[in-house]
């Protein structure tokens, strides 16, 4: 990326891929799903087509204020509006151009759509869970984490239903349980680590 973006739209999409990579991988675990570590590698390469968008608006002359102030990877239809293409719709563009498997081609341009797959819909809910859970708690491209409160389990179950729908009720509580308990312990590993994996400190304490 050289010096096109800013080190903090860098270290925010990093962020933002870390931990759905890492939740990728648990929730992997946590269904049996048996490619534990391509799901890793799906979660922290599913949003890898927000960057080029990410370089054409950091390099625009002017921007309106909404267009700076819209939060990345949230909305298709303002992505499609400003550029005419969206991050998913560019993601599968680079797997192609990177011959990439079907598997990773379907969860970039699937992520927001999980059960519209046909080849592996159940590494693409995995990933489409975890990308919404972190966007639920705010690690979102382009935006500081917020204050975090408390363990809240519905809405992570009401995400892993949407993604997930053939999880049983039981799964769905436990592991919406250990979502909350993995996304804090998540957090502690970037902060402690963030010097190594983002090249300096994360600017905003997410427990503060």
């Amino acid at each position: 990326m050289g010096d096109r973006l800013a080190s903090e739209d860098i270290q925010f999409f990093w962020q933002h891929c870390f931990l759905t990579g890492a939740l990728s991988e648990r929730l992997a675990r946590g269904i049996a799903y048996p490619h534990t570590e391509q799901a890793y590698l799906a979660g922290l390469l599913h949003d890898i087509g927000a960057l080029p968008l990410l370089m054409i608006g950091s390099n625009e002359s002017t921007r309106s204020e909404d267009a700076s102030s819209q939060v990345w990877g949230e909305s298709l239809t303002a992505e499609q509006e400003r550029f005419g293409t969206d991050h998913c719709e560019v993601g599968r563009w680079i797997g192609v151009s990177w011959n990439f498997p079907p598997s990773l081609l379907e969860v970039m341009e699937k992520h927001h759509s999980p059960r519209e797959t046909s080849h592996d819909p159940l590494l693409v809910g995995i990933v489409a869970a975890a990308d919404q859970f972190c966007i639920r708690r705010g690690i979102v491209l382009g935006a500081e984490p917020p204050g975090l409160s408390g363990p809240t389990p519905n809405p992570n179950q009401q995400i892993l239903h949407a993604c997930l729908p053939h999880l049983r009720p039981a799964q769905v509580a436990k592991l919406g349980e250990l979502l909350e308990a993995d996304f804090l312990e998540l957090i502690q590993l970037l902060e402690f680590g963030a010097a190594g994996l983002f090249g300096g400190a994360i600017p905003k304490d997410p427990y503060q």
